[in-house]
């Protein structure tokens, strides 16, 4: 028999866990390699850092030009505003307050003709409806709101009697037959058969 015992086996150690492995394949690496990740490791966190102020600033200035755009979003808009709901002046050939109303009415449904034409609505109006506000300006004026209405709606089951249209803002003086009118935008009235006070009109429409 031979003196020599059975051959040993060879021992290897355990893989470590998931969290464990990158730790463990680093322990397993030859010095230089060890040296190299090590450098670029290193590199990374460098570039990483030099990054994040570069990231901030062109958020910074994409935040900005949004808002500047925006802003001018809105200014835009309120110049458009602005142009639609400009004062139109007229005068009835006879003074009083029939015939004042009588002109008025006729320039209001003018004017939406006008607007049909140019785009702005689709719908022309087939007669001006005018009432006097509660609240009338002293020096002999007359405050009107008006409906420049579309179409009627008749009272059935479930829908009241009223009309649909444009809604207007008017300042009138029967004494002399002048008159001064703006279209409201955007509020009731426009499109629906409920009357208010027009916002944020011209003075010289009664705003």
């Amino acid at each position: 028999m031979s003196g020599r015992g059975a051959p040993r086996p060879e021992r290897h150690q355990p893989l470590p866990g998931v969290l464990g492995l990158p730790g463990y394949l680093y322990r397993r690496m030859p010095r230089h390699a060890r040296v190299a990740a090590a450098v670029s490791l290193v590199a990374a966190l460098v570039l990483a850092a030099a990054a994040v102020p570069l990231v901030l600033e062109a958020k910074r200035e994409g935040e900005a030009k949004q808002s500047e755009e925006e802003r001018q979003r809105l200014v835009d808009r309120r110049r458009e505003l602005i142009a639609r709901q400009r004062p139109h002046y007229g005068r009835s050939a006879s003074a009083g307050r029939a015939g004042t109303l009588a002109a008025l009415d006729g320039a209001i449904v003018a004017d939406v003709a006008r607007r049909v034409r140019s785009g702005e609505v689709d719908t022309p109006a087939v007669r001006s409806d005018c009432e006097a506000a509660r609240e009338q300006p002293r020096g002999g004026k007359t405050q009107l709101f008006c409906t420049a209405v579309t179409s009627d709606i008749e009272a059935g089951e479930f829908s009241v009697e009223g009309s649909v249209g444009y809604l207007y803002g008017a300042l009138a003086d029967p004494r002399s037959g002048k008159f001064a009118f703006c279209k409201v935008i955007g509020q009731p009235g426009e499109g629906s058969y409920t009357r208010r006070p027009p916002p944020a009109i011209s003075p010289d429409c009664g705003g």
